[in-house]
C-alpha cells in the first residue's frame, strides 16, 4: 500500500506528453495504447492481463519557467510536476514520483520532505544538480480503483510524506 492509501500496483507501462497533440481524450488513448503495447522497458499486456489492468492518467497544465528558487519557495510536493534539462537530459517529474522520492526519503531519515529536501534529493539522488531549464506544470491526477470500476482524483499533496505548508489551503479550494 502507498502512503497515500492506494493500492501499491505493478506498473505496466507509461508513456506522456507535456504538450497537447489533439484533445485530451484522443491523447489519453493514444499514450494507453503505447503504454500498454510499446512502452519499449515492459513487454506487451497480455489479453490475460488486460481484464486487471487500471488506468491512472495525470492531466498537466501548459508547463511555465520557473527556477530553482520557486521550487525552494513555492512548489507544492505532488501537485507541481516538472520538466528539468540538466547537463542536456531532460526530466519530468511527476507527483507520483515525488511521493515515491518522499517514500524512500522518509524510511532511510524518518524526516518529512519538504522542498528543501526534494532539492536535495534530486541532486543525491536523480543527479540533477544544475538545471539549466526548469519547467513547472500544476496537475490533476484520474485514478480508477478497480477496473471497471470507480474513477477518483488522487491527491498526492495530501500525502502524510510530504512537508506541504499549504495543503489545506490547495484542498480548500478544490
Amino acid at each position: 500500500m502507498y502512503s497515500d492509501g492506494m493500492v501499491k500496483r505493478v506498473l505496466r507501462g507509461s508513456m506522456g506528453m507535456i504538450r497537447p497533440m489533439r484533445n485530451l481524450l484522443e491523447d489519453s488513448v493514444a499514450a494507453a495504447i503505447h503504454a500498454a503495447f510499446y512502452d519499449p522497458r515492459y513487454s506487451p499486456i497480455s489479453i490475460a492481463e488486460f481484464k486487471n489492468c487500471v488506468l491512472e492518467v495525470t492531466v498537466v497544465s501548459p508547463p511555465t519557467d520557473v527556477g530553482m528558487d520557486w521550487v525552494r519557495n513555492s512548489m507544492v510536493l505532488g501537485y507541481h510536476g516538472l520538466y528539468i534539462v540538466d547537463s542536456g537530459k531532460a526530466t519530468i517529474i511527476l507527483p507520483q514520483r515525488v511521493v515515491e522520492i518522499a517514500e524512500n526519503y522518509h524510511q532511510s531519515t524518518g524526516k518529512y520532505l519538504d522542498n528543501e529536501a526534494f532539492i536535495n534529493e534530486l541532486c543525491n539522488r536523480l543527479k540533477i544538480c544544475s538545471p539549466s531549464s526548469i519547467k513547472a506544470f500544476e496537475t490533476q491526477i484520474i485514478y480508477e480503483l478497480k477496473p471497471d470500476s470507480d474513477v477518483i482524483e488522487r491527491k498526492l499533496y495530501l500525502n502524510r510524506l510530504l512537508g506541504n505548508n499549504v495543503k489545506q489551503a490547495i484542498a480548500a479550494k478544490h
